[in-house]
């Protein structure tokens, strides 16, 4: 029980996170480096020695060894500050940056946990249970919640979109912030919002949204919307308010630095603080700061402008979605996300059919790099 309860002790600063401030990832607080259990178990360790109840010393090994697990876990999909005080990078699986190993990580992380899992009630069982046949048979239904859970991670990992979090976590620019709080990852001068190449690969902004929005095709939703700390969608579902923010953070721009930056300097029309949770979830958020920049076309502008890549829509229901391709005839596409169906790409016409007409539309990324090749 000890060993259980460690294993997803440090997950404890999620409560801080999602309750108190959410400025920040919860994977930079203290409770989520390896240094900080083992200077508390060496502490233990050094009273129990002294106050001879060395027979107590199983307790705070099984402890450590039961966050250990969950920080080594972690760094199999996520990253984790392995080394901190000492450095503030994070380290995971995903800095291998192997072909095709990343799209594997979602899949192994969980069965690694569902072992974990697996192990605790075996052995809960065979401490518990009376007889050999109540031991085989709750191992027995064991087994099958096991084989169903397996069965249920295969084909959630099929229909989830699988982020690159070593390039979420790390520093491509080497300057010591972490690219999900640097505004110029790349290390050019240039703001990510205003840079046509955010992440500096040579791929333009509007190219990788329409590359990224292909990927999201057939994800499945969140049933929770959003619910259950956010875990679901970070772990690849959509929802409709989430598809902006992870399109453009995919590129290379993380909106809740912008939202958060546009929000100490104007904080008129934000219904959220960025201590909230959901400050960047905010559809209205969006449409404020989009707003604040000057980029919103309405009424008239609406009428007499045109589609581009990575404009955000807004529809009168209150949808919002991410214009994505075109077709051959110039038509324009988005990447439409709805509760009752995989996220696929539709007609912005075949969408003003459900949602109503486009009300607002954001105009965040230049198309120059586009047309950069022509005369």
């Amino acid at each position: 029980m000890t060993g259980f309860v460690a294993g997803i002790f440090p997950d404890i600063d999620l409560f801080f996170y999602y309750f108190v401030d959410a400025s920040g990832s919860h994977r930079q607080f203290i409770t989520h480096t390896p240094v900080f259990y083992l200077v508390i178990f060496t502490v233990i360790v050094i009273g129990l020695w002294l106050f001879k109840r060395r027979s107590w010393l199983i307790w705070p090994g099984v402890f450590l060894f039961g966050v250990m697990s969950h920080l080594l876990t972690d760094a199999i999909l996520a990253q984790v500050m392995f080394f901190y005080p000492f450095t503030d990078n994070f380290y995971g699986l995903s800095d291998l940056a192997m072909v095709g190993f990343s799209e594997k990580l979602f899949f192994i992380n969980f069965l690694v946990e569902g072992v974990f899992c697996f192990f605790f009630f075996y052995v809960l069982i065979w401490e518990l249970t009376k007889t050999v046949k109540q031991r085989w048979i709750f191992t027995g239904v064991l087994g099958i919640v096991f084989l169903s859970g397996v069965t249920m991670l295969t084909y959630i990992d099929l229909h989830t979109y699988h982020t690159n979090f070593g390039f979420y976590y790390n520093d491509l620019d080497a300057d010591g912030i972490p690219n999900f709080e640097d505004r110029d990852i790349d290390g050019d001068g240039e703001l990510n919002i205003d840079d046509l190449d955010s992440d500096g690969d040579g791929e333009s902004n509007p190219f990788e949204i329409t590359t990224h929005a292909e990927g999201f095709v057939g994800v499945l939703y969140d049933p929770t919307n959003g619910g259950m700390a956010q875990i679901p969608a970070r772990l690849g579902l959509v929802t409709n308010e989430d598809i902006v923010r992870r399109l453009y953070t995919l590129v290379g721009i993380n909106l809740r630095d912008e939202f958060s930056v546009d929000y100490s300097l104007n904080a008129s029309g934000y219904e959220l603080t960025p201590q909230d949770s959901q400050f960047d979830r905010s559809k209205h958020n969006l449409q404020t700061w989009i707003e604040h920049r000057g980029l919103l076309e309405t009424g008239e502008e609406l009428k007499v402008g045109r589609y581009q890549l990575g404009d955000v829509l807004f529809f009168q229901s209150g949808y919002v979605a991410v214009t994505t391709s075109f077709d051959n005839k110039g038509q324009a596409m988005v990447l439409d996300v709805q509760k009752h169906r995989p996220a696929l790409e539709r007609y912005v016409t075949d969408v003003e059919q459900d949602e109503g007409s486009v009300v607002a539309r954001g105009k965040l990324l230049s198309a120059a790099p586009l047309f950069e090749k022509q005369d």
